[in-house]
């Protein structure tokens, strides 16, 4: 028997991912583990603590100069990152 609608793997491994709830945590890693690569290796030596709540992006930056600078720059930074993962996942950057 054949079936009328065929499904690519990729589908369906989404739709594993949504249904487990894994979708969202494998985005926020993709996120944190690019980091470096988006930011560059200064930013990332002063880059402390990566998190996520609620698809809001905590940062802890250990240098205040190097904050105040990415504070200026959060709507860049969370454009980039959403960029970076093909969709509109990340909401807001706090830093602390």
């Amino acid at each position: 028997m054949r079936r009328n609608q065929t499904v690519t793997l990729s589908e369906v491994l989404m739709e594993v991912l949504r249904r487990q709830h894994l979708y969202a945590p494998l985005l926020e890693k993709r996120i944190a583990g690019a980091w470096t690569e988006l930011m560059g290796k200064t930013v990332a030596c002063y880059t402390t603590d990566i998190s996520f709540k609620n698809r809001v992006l905590y940062l802890k930056i250990s240098s205040s100069v190097l904050r105040h600078e990415l504070f200026l720059q959060r709507t860049q930074i969370k454009n980039k990152l959403n960029q970076y993962v093909k969709q509109d996942y990340v909401k807001d950057v706090i830093l602390r």
